[in-house]
């Protein structure tokens, strides 16, 4: 389901370049666009660029386990996305199970939506 790597073709869109590194999820019952080879077709909707000097194998563990936080903070819970939220009063989170990939993510993300 986790997918790091280089665009070797962008296709049609316009947020990727040949080169850019991303981040995707695979796609559950579409074989071209699952993980574990060496080229996936992904749907731009599904991917990030990534700016960092992490290694690929690092970021590979990200992908998933972000987007589950993400869904739960945002989709779920209605929390907001803005990082500056100067005029709301800071909003109490709990994280249960945070010593996890999934749960560290999540209050990371929490954090820097106030």
């Amino acid at each position: 389901m986790d997918i790091v790597g280089h665009v070797v073709d962008p296709g049609e869109s316009q947020r990727f370049q040949k080169g850019d590194l991303i981040m995707s999820t695979g796609t559950v019952g579409y074989s071209d666009g699952c993980s574990y080879q060496s080229h996936a077709l992904v749907q731009v909707v599904n991917c990030c660029k990534i700016e960092s000097e992490i290694p690929v194998l690092g970021l590979s563990t990200l992908p998933f386990s972000l987007c589950t936080a993400a869904c739960g903070l945002y989709l779920d819970m209605g929390l907001a996305k803005v990082a500056d939220r100067s005029d709301v009063a800071a909003t109490h989170v709990f994280v249960w199970g945070a010593n996890g990939g999934v749960g560290k993510l999540a209050i990371q993300l929490a954090k820097i939506s106030g």
